[in-house]
C-alpha cells in the first residue's frame, strides 16, 4: 500500500489498486479515472489560457479511460492524483483546479473536519463559482444544494452582476417575497414546495423573470427596461395587477411575455414596442379588447387571449408566423374571418366560446393540424373539415345530427383522430 499525506487533514492511499481519498484517516471517496486532453507540448500553454476551470475543460478532455482503467498502471494514476490534490490543497482549495464533482464534496469535508482554511474559503468558493455563470458548474451545485450554504441575498449577489442583483432584491422588498433561481420559469417545485417568484441567470444576467403581486402594485418600480437588459421572458402574475408598467412595455428585448390578473382592465397599444415577442399570453377576467396594435408584433409564433373578449381587433389577420393561436373561455360567436389570413397557422384552440359553427373559411388554414372546439353549441358542421389534408386531431363535443356525424365519419377515414366524441 502507497499513502501520501496533503496535509494533517488530507491524504491518499492506493490500495489493491485503486486511488482512495481519506480525511482525519476516514475514507470517503475513490477518484475514479483521469481525464487526458488530446493536446501537444507546443499546445499546453494555450491550452490552459482557454478555460477559466478544470470543469470547462473536461468539455473536450479524453474520457476513455473511464471504461478502461488498466491503461494507466495503479501507481502512476496514484501518484497522478496525489499530485492533482497537492496542487489544489496549495492553491487554497480553489475549486476551479478540480473536477466540480469531488472539488465542492471535498472542500465540505475538509471545513466540517475542522480544516480552517478550508472553513474560510468554503462559502467563498460556492459564490464564485455560482458567479462564474458557466453553466455545468451552476446546475451542479443547485442540483446538490450548495447554495444553502450561502444567506439569501449571498446568493443573488454572486450569480448576477451588481445592478440587476440590486433589481431583484428590490422587486423582493416591494412583491413581499423572495426570488429563487430556476433553470427555466416553467419549473415549478422544488423539495420545499411551489415558488411563485422566480428567476433565471446566463452569464450572471437575468433572461427570465417570474413576479407575482399578492398586493397592490406600486406606482414605482424598477427601471427592468434599462436595468434587465438581457430579459427574454417575463412572467406577470397576480390578482392585484390593475395596468402593465411603461418598463415592461419598452423592455424591447423581450420574446415571451406571459399575462394573468383579474384586475387587468387594458392592453396599452405600446404593447407594439415589443417586436421581438415569440409567445405572448393575457388572461384577465375583465379585459374586453385587445388594441389593434398587436398587428406590429410580426415574430409573434403563439397567441393566448383568454379574456372573455367578444371581438378580436382585425389586425391579429396580420400575424402571419403564427403557429399555436389560443382563443379559448372568450365569448365569441363567430370565428374572425381575419384569422383565415393566418397560413401557417397548426393549433386552433377556440374551446368554450359561443360558436354555432365552423365556418367554411376553415379549409384556407392548410397548415392547421389540430382543431379545437368543444364547449361550443355546435349545430352546424361543414365539408370544408374533410378537404383539410394536414388535420389530425380535432377535440369536440358528442356530435349531433345525422349531416354532421356523416361530416365526422368521413373525417375519420381521412386519418382524423377525434376526441370527445
Amino acid at each position: 500500500m502507497s499513502e501520501f499525506k496533503i496535509n494533517k487533514f488530507l491524504s491518499l492511499k492506493l490500495e489493491y489498486g485503486e486511488t482512495n481519498i481519506y480525511i482525519n484517516e476516514r475514507k470517503i471517496d475513490q477518484c475514479k479515472y483521469l481525464l487526458i486532453d488530446k493536446v501537444t507540448l507546443d499546445e499546453i500553454p494555450s491550452f490552459f489560457e482557454s478555460f477559466e476551470s478544470v470543469d470547462e475543460a473536461t468539455v473536450n478532455a479524453d474520457h476513455s479511460l473511464e471504461n478502461t482503467p488498466d491503461l494507466i498502471p495503479p501507481e502512476t494514476e496514484f501518484w497522478a492524483h496525489c499530485s492533482n490534490l497537492q496542487v489544489w490543497a496549495e492553491n487554497n482549495y480553489d475549486t476551479r483546479l478540480l473536477h466540480m464533482s469531488i472539488a465542492f464534496s471535498l472542500l465540505k469535508e475538509l471545513a466540517e473536519a475542522g480544516d480552517v482554511v478550508a472553513k474560510r474559503v468554503f462559502k467563498e468558493e460556492i459564490a464564485k463559482r455560482l458567479g462564474s455563470g458557466y453553466p455545468t458548474v451552476v446546475d451542479f451545485l443547485m442540483l446538490e444544494h450548495f447554495e444553502i450554504h450561502l444567506s439569501h441575498e449571498e446568493l443573488i449577489t454572486s450569480v448576477l452582476v451588481p445592478e440587476e442583483a440590486e433589481v431583484i432584491i428590490e422587486l423582493e422588498e416591494l412583491t413581499g417575497n423572495q426570488f429563487f433561481q430556476f433553470s427555466n420559469l416553467n419549473e415549478n417545485y422544488s423539495e420545499e414546495g411551489p415558488f411563485e417568484q422566480k428567476f433565471v441567470v446566463k452569464n450572471k444576467h437575468v433572461t427570465g423573470l417570474w413576479i407575482h403581486w399578492g398586493k397592490e402594485v406600486p406606482k414605482d418600480l424598477p427601471p427592468l427596461d434599462t436595468k434587465l437588459k438581457m430579459l427574454k421572458h417575463l412572467y406577470y402574475t397576480g390578482d392585484k395587477i390593475k395596468h402593465l408598467p411603461e418598463a415592461m412595455i419598452n423592455s424591447v428585448n423581450l420574446e415571451v411575455l406571459w399575462l394573468e390578473s383579474n384586475l387587468l382592465e387594458k392592453i396599452p397599444e405600446s404593447i407594439s414596442n415589443l417586436r421581438l415577442l415569440k409567445s405572448l399570453s393575457i388572461q384577465s377576467t375583465v379585459l374586453r379588447s385587445i388594441p389593434e396594435t398587436i398587428g406590429k408584433l410580426l415574430d409573434l409564433e403563439n397567441l393566448f387571449l383568454r379574456n372573455n373578449l367578444s371581438t378580436l381587433p382585425n389586425s391579429i389577420g396580420k400575424l402571419v408566423n403564427l403557429e399555436d393561436l389560443n382563443l379559448s373561455y372568450n365569448k365569441l360567436s363567430k370565428i374572425p374571418e381575419c384569422i383565415f389570413n393566418l397560413t401557417n397557422l397548426k393549433t386552433l384552440n377556440i374551446n368554450h366560446n359561443n360558436l354555432t359553427s365552423i365556418p367554411k373559411s376553415i379549409d384556407k388554414l392548410e397548415k392547421l393540424n389540430t382543431l379545437i372546439f368543444s364547449l361550443n353549441p355546435i349545430t352546424k358542421l361543414l365539408k370544408s373539415l374533410i378537404q383539410m389534408k394536414k388535420l389530425k386531431f380535432i377535440f369536440t363535443d358528442k356530435i349531433k345530427g345525422e349531416y354532421n356525424k356523416a361530416i365526422m365519419k368521413t373525417v375519420r377515414k381521412n386519418g382524423v383522430t377525434v376526441f370527445g366524441d
